[in-house]
């Protein structure tokens, strides 16, 4: 059966979106504060307006993963285990050679097994959700629509109160940092795909306008609470924010409705993972790559900032594909030879 490029193109955007997350959430040191807001109330704004963009790009993630279904196979978990670990070793190798003193130690060595918190967090909560794939697969499978509607509504109604609007009572939920979140998100796109809806018939532009319209709402309300004195906004955007949950939703429904077939959508897609794994090892992220963002940020006016950013972006995402069609390639060696 062929992927669906339409589907794959999200996952590429998605993974952009994580790029964007991390430089706009570390490099600037957090969001903006009263001070800067009052000062800059339109520079503010347009951060907002971009850390919105790119808060969904977790949850969308997620729910491509429940879109086309995880068949857990040890195949399909040996390779991923293979990837992250390849990425893991090429970082720790890199360091080293870059500052033997500092990073030729067991503390750096443990960041390729994945041991300090929160490096490479999406890993290990994903691969819970691959274990209990069949679980939920079997579920879905055995109930009724009717029941997996009231599941998965229970299931947002107590994620909303004690994962977003307490968000510290409930620590295992950890603001959509955890397994538990994905296991929502995975169910919600294995209905959205078992139970095409009426409002599938929106169509692509309603559908990324209304995702537009939430986007640019939530930037002005968050604005405005903060040049107000009440820097809170920082809320709307969490993963378990049912605002982020809404957002993901309505783009991955949007790009079902059109249709695109690309070899070279499909190809670029195989290997965005690795996007998250070079960048976003915590000793690279908050290192190198927030601080060299930071610097953009702080020494150019925002616009030139943007357009600087964002080539960065693109750089780190070719050459992290680049580096995975290699450890693709040993991959299919040892496979071959095993």
């Amino acid at each position: 059966m062929k992927r669906a490029s339409n589907i794959e193109l999200l996952r590429i955007i998605a993974m952009f979106m994580i790029l964007g997350i991390h430089a706009t959430s570390m490099a600037l040191g957090g969001l903006p504060t009263v001070e800067e807001t009052v000062k800059d109330p339109i520079k503010t704004s347009v951060f907002f307006d971009v850390y919105g963009l790119c808060s969904v790009g977790v949850n969308i993630f997620v729910l491509i993963s429940g879109w086309f279904g995880i068949r857990l196979k040890l195949r399909s978990l040996a390779k991923l285990v293979f990837q992250v670990l390849f990425f893991s070793l090429l970082v720790f190798v890199i360091l080293v050679f870059s500052d033997r003193e500092k990073y030729l130690n067991l503390k750096t060595f443990s960041y390729v097994f994945l041991l300090p918190p929160p490096q490479l967090w999406f890993v290990k909560a994903y691969v819970v959700l691959m274990l209990f794939s069949p679980i939920l697969n079997s579920f879905v499978e055995n109930v009724s629509k009717k029941q997996l509607v009231y599941t998965v509504l229970g299931y947002y109604l107590f994620h909303t109160i004690y994962g977003w609007l307490f968000l510290d009572s409930t620590p295992w939920i950890d603001g959509g940092y955890s397994p538990l979140s994905f296991f929502g998100l995975y169910l919600i796109a294995r209905y959205l795909r078992l139970y095409p809806q009426s409002w599938y018939r929106w169509g692509f532009v309603k559908l990324v306008g209304l995702f537009f319209l939430m986007i640019v709402s939530l930037s002005f309300i968050s604005t405005t609470v903060t040049y107000h004195g009440h820097p809170v906004a920082g809320r709307l955007y969490a993963y378990s924010s049912p605002f982020m949950i809404c957002g993901a939703v309505m783009l991955l429904i949007a790009f079902t409705q059109i249709n695109i077939q690309s070899k070279f959508i499909n190809w670029v897609s195989v290997s965005s993972f690795a996007v998250y794994l070079t960048h976003g090892n915590e000793i690279v992220l908050r290192g190198y790559y927030a601080p060299f963002i930071g610097k953009i940020y702080n020494n150019y006016d925002w616009q030139v900032a943007v357009l600087l950013v964002l080539l960065f972006m693109l750089m780190i995402f070719c050459l992290s594909i680049i580096l995975d069609k290699f450890r693709a390639g040993l991959w299919n060696f040892f496979s071959v030879h095993s």
